[in-house]
């Protein structure tokens, strides 16, 4: 399982093959001699209703923002193209939400 990463705000997280996780927008020569295993897309939000309330109030009356959402998300669920890209991408994708990780 995921470890929590809190130094990224919502942007996917690349796990490599010697167990070191590297931001996805790091320079690709910086992974390029390590395996790819997992890419996790990390939600700055709680999986729960309660948690997707507060983050849309975040979001609508404060501005905030999550990457991971942005990229994947509409309000009305996940992107379509998101959706396909994650199907075919050559490692796992996985959608994790702020209270999913391991501490």
């Amino acid at each position: 399982m995921a470890r929590r990463d809190t130094s990224g705000g919502g942007l996917p997280v690349a796990v490599v093959e010697d167990g070191r996780r590297r931001r996805a927008r790091a320079n690709i020569s910086t992974m390029s001699s390590a395996l790819l295993l997992e890419l996790y897309f990390i939600y700055d939000a709680d999986g729960t209703v309660a948690g997707e309330v507060a983050y849309y109030l975040k979001k609508w009356l404060l501005g905030g923002k999550c990457a991971a959402c942005d990229i994947s998300h509409v309000p009305q669920g996940e992107k379509p193209e998101f959706a396909l890209w994650k199907a075919n991408f050559p490692v796992s994708v996985l959608n994790l939400h702020r209270d999913e990780l391991d501490c």
